[in-house]
């Protein structure tokens, strides 16, 4: 029988944080869009960056104020299956958000994903 993944890990130089079930990877790459007039001519493609969007639990070791001045800095999304996608370089985008049920929005970015 297969395993399906169900959780994934988020790990920010090597240090693992406590993080809420819905954190997403977007492996970035290219984006396709169509290229049409008179006829449908074919595509064009935009360089995009890979992102990790979490949400990490505050606790009294971490410090939002840190958190939004990550640059340069490695990022692990770890699946539960055994994969493990890596974001080197990485640097913090939008802002970052502190909510009052201790949850920290970060959205992580880098030139590529790849796998570890």
């Amino acid at each position: 029988m297969s395993k399906y993944q169900g959780t994934a890990y988020i790990r920010v130089n090597g240090a693992e944080f406590p993080t809420a079930d819905d954190a997403t990877l977007d492996i970035g790459g290219y984006t396709r869009e169509t290229v049409k007039g008179s006829r449908v001519y074919g595509y064009q493609e935009t360089a995009t960056e890979a992102t990790v969007d979490c949400k990490i639990y505050n606790t009294d070791g971490i410090d939002v104020m840190t958190i939004k001045s990550w640059t340069d800095a490695t990022v692990e999304f770890a699946t539960d299956i055994g994969q493990t996608y890596l974001l080197a370089g990485a640097w913090v985008v939008d802002a970052v958000t502190l909510s009052s049920k201790g949850e920290i929005s970060v959205k992580f970015a880098a030139k590529e994903c790849r796998r570890a």
